[in-house]
């Protein structure tokens, strides 16, 4: 199995090195799937072929059936209904270790049920060569028992020049397709982002597998940088046309009678229509949060970019979100808030068909900054 993992990883590093990186998801999948698998089939037959010649059936058999068990009774403690893809096989192989029909049984079974894991696992978790290379490798240890060789012979040796001649033509297919299609497309955001502070705007692709060709073509983009306030991902940007003074705010209120030093109670208010607010807090600069009546642990709020913690308010309401903090640092907080949609300038027609919006989609973005008092 080892060998099948090293043989699937070292084949997609050498055809992303003489390429480019193919990416967890690609329109080429089931094609680079092929390649890996088949790699992955070639060194583990590779590696057993001397065990093959010095060890018999019935011994390959058994410790085979052996392998099978006890990860499927381990497998039986933590994940119940998922032992009998280990157990079925081995049961059957046991039946009669020393025939030959037995372990052709329990390798057809195991193939069975196998053989379309490797695809959903693919499809669930992205292109993994690892992982690929994993689950071939353990099925190929089921059908071992069936690979008879005797001295002198060369089968398990033309299996596996053959099985080493798909896996470089389909990886070689799949390095040189496109990385993407219409229904395999890559991801990118466009983000209007204004700096109310500042009173400046730009356009921004949140793109994680690379701009595509055609938008960066669209505008003069400048070097990638970590400009959204809500991420540390470094992301390419270019001057945009301002949209107005409209945006989130964060206004203080009266201290109350019996509040203690530093207590600054306010009110979040977002723009009409807007998906969420966000509140980006320096680390470090409250001791206790409450946002809407509820107390935030900010210790465990998500971390944001340069030593930050972000709470996100979906749907600020008309008359606002209270928040409550105990500020220990008077630093400035930024405030964001994210409307749904495209800019009237944004480069949307240079985003090709392939290329699609996910999780938050495009978004029009404001941001200021706001520095609520310490204890005096």
């Amino acid at each position: 199995m080892l060998a099948a993992v090293a043989a699937a990883t070292g084949l997609l590093f050498a055809a992303e090195a003489l390429t480019s990186p193919l990416g967890p998801w690609r329109a080429s999948t089931s094609t680079a799937l092929l390649g890996l698998a088949a790699a992955a089939v070639a060194a583990a037959l590779a590696a057993a072929r001397p065990l093959v010649r010095r060890a018999g059936p019935l011994a390959q058999s058994l410790v085979t059936g052996s392998l099978w068990t006890g990860l499927g009774l381990l497998v039986a403690t933590q994940i119940p209904g998922a032992a009998i893809l280990l157990l079925a096989p081995a049961v059957l192989a046991a039946l009669a270790p020393a025939s030959r029909l037995a372990p052709i049984a329990a390798a057809l079974l195991a193939v069975a049920v196998w053989t379309p894991l490797a695809p959903a696992l693919v499809e669930a978790l992205g292109l993994s060569a690892p992982l690929v290379g994993a689950t071939v490798g353990w099925l190929c240890t089921a059908l071992l028992p069936t690979c008879a060789e005797e001295p002198g012979e060369k089968t398990l040796s033309i299996w596996t020049w053959s099985f080493v001649l798909v896996a470089i033509l389909a990886v070689t297919l799949a390095a040189v397709a496109p990385r993407h299609d219409v229904d395999n497309p890559a991801k990118a955001n466009l983000v209007h982002l204004t700096d109310l502070d500042v009173g400046r705007a730009w356009h921004v692709v949140e793109a994680p597998a690379g701009v595509p060709e055609p938008l960066a073509a669209a505008l003069a983009w400048d070097e990638p940088r970590a400009l959204l306030p809500w991420s540390s991902r470094a992301v390419p940007s270019a001057p945009a046309a301002l949209l107005g003074d409209a945006g989130p705010r964060l206004e203080l209120r009266p201290p109350a009678e019996g509040d203690p030093p530093g207590r600054a109670t306010m009110t979040l208010r977002a723009r009409p229509g807007a998906l969420a607010s966000m509140l980006v807090i320096p680390g470090g600069a409250v001791a206790t949060l409450r946002v809407g009546g509820r107390v935030l642990d900010v210790t465990a709020l998500r971390p944001g970019p340069s030593d930050t913690r972000v709470v996100t308010v979906f749907g600020c309401p008309a008359e606002g979100v209270e928040v409550v903090a105990d500020i220990t640092t008077a630093a400035p907080w930024t405030i964001v808030d994210l409307a749904p949609g495209l800019a009237p300038d944004a480069p949307a027609s240079a985003r090709p068909e392939w290329a699609v919006p996910y999780q938050w989609g495009d978004l029009i973005a404001a941001r200021r900054s706001f520095t609520p008092p310490a204890a005096q």
